[in-house]
């Protein structure tokens, strides 16, 4: 069942279906605005003991985060069982693949214990990421469900 997203700080957006954590990310939060995340966060993971599958957006007009709010952001990602992230960098054009290009070097290079992908487009993210949290039967067949709660939570908060 999906759950509301919490309110959070104008850069950071919440967004919770079944098993699959969504976080939209501009840039624009502070360093304590991830820790303001730990209590959602934790219930769910609280709930799902096999861990969670996450999905970060990345809108289109997304600035680059401050030094420590990319700092909050990696010492949170250690902090949650993952069983898979995925990147969804939306837009197009020059910055939006130099953005793309970056974290999927990042991914490479660092030794996290589940799989990691970067994508261009919501649609993608979720089939990814289903795929690999697919232990429950018909999840894939679930995925237009998913999709439209996301898309549905982005539009009731403003999010891009």
């Amino acid at each position: 069942m999906p759950s509301p997203s919490p309110p959070l700080s104008s850069g950071l957006r919440l967004i919770t279906w079944e098993d699959v954590l969504v976080v939209v990310d501009d840039g624009r939060a502070r360093a304590t605005d991830y820790a303001s995340l730990r209590a959602v966060v934790d219930e769910l993971g609280a709930a799902n003991p096999r861990g969670l599958g996450c999905i970060a957006i990345i809108p289109a007009d997304a600035k680059t985060p401050s030094e420590e709010a990319r700092t909050a952001l990696a010492w949170h990602l250690t902090r949650v069982k993952l069983r898979c992230l995925c990147w969804c960098v939306e837009g197009s054009g020059f910055q939006a693949g130099m953005v793309r290009a970056v974290l999927a070097g990042l991914c490479l290079v660092s030794r996290r214990g589940y799989p990691t992908k970067v994508v261009s487009e919501l649609d993608l993210a979720i089939d990814w990421t289903l795929s690999r949290m697919g232990d429950q039967p018909g999840r894939a067949m679930r995925r237009a469900s998913a999709a439209s709660h996301i898309r549905r939570q982005r539009r009731a908060e403003g999010s891009p």
